[in-house]
C-alpha cells in the first residue's frame, strides 16, 4: 500500500521489487521555492541573451554568464531529496549536488521527531543545534538516528515511522 501524498512534493513508490531494497522515496522543495528557482532560471537565460547580444564582442564573459548561471539555476530547480534503505545502507541524496550513505550496522540509535527548516535554518543538508546534521526539503516527520561516532543525523520523510522501523 502506497502512502497518501502529502501535498508538499513527496513522491511516494512502492518498494516491491523483489531486490534487497526496502525503502525508496522522493521529496520535492516547497513550490514556492520551485517557482524562485524558475524565475531565477528565467532571469538568468534573459540575463544571457542580453550580454550575448549587448557585448557581442566579449566572448568568454558571455559564455562564462551562461554556464554558470543557466547551471546553477537549472540544478536549482530539479533539485530533490532521495532517501533509499536497503539491506545494508541508508543513502540521503540531494540530487543533484550530495549523496550520503550510512552503513547500516553504524546506526546505534534511531527515533521519530518533528523537525524542519527553521530548525535548521533553511532546506538541503544544514547544521543544526547540538552539531545534527539535518537532510530536508520541508518541514515534517523526520528520523534522528545517531552513528557509532556519535554523529546525529535527522532526515525529514513523510513516511518517517517506515524509515525507523527499518533502522532498528
Amino acid at each position: 500500500m502506497t502512502p497518501p501524498n502529502t501535498g508538499c512534493g513527496v513522491k511516494n513508490k512502492p518498494v516491491d521489487r523483489g531486490d534487497n531494497m526496502h525503502y525508496d522515496n522522493r521529496t520535492f522543495p516547497p513550490r514556492f521555492l520551485q517557482a524562485v528557482f524558475c524565475l531565477l532560471l528565467v532571469a538568468s537565460v534573459a540575463g544571457s541573451v542580453a550580454i550575448w547580444v549587448l557585448k557581442g564582442d566579449q566572448l568568454v564573459p558571455a559564455i562564462l554568464f551562461t554556464v554558470i548561471t543557466v547551471g546553477l539555476f537549472s540544478g536549482l530547480l530539479f533539485m530533490h531529496m532521495r532517501v533509499r534503505v536497503d539491506d545494508e545502507h541508508l543513502v540521503v541524496s540531494i540530487v543533484p549536488v550530495l549523496r550520503r550513505r550510512f552503513a547500516l550496522r553504524d546506526v546505534e540509535s534511531a527515533e521519530l521527531v518533528d523537525s524542519g527548516p527553521r530548525e535548521f535554518g533553511g532546506y538541503g543538508m544544514r547544521f543544526g543545534p547540538g552539531g545534527a546534521v539535518g537532510f530536508l526539503m520541508g518541514p515534517g516527520p523526520a528520523v534522528r538516528f545517531t552513528t557509532g561516532s556519535g554523529r546525529i543525523y535527522v532526515v525529514v520523510d513523510a513516511n518517517a515511522e517506515e524509515i525507523v522501523r527499518l533502522l532498528r
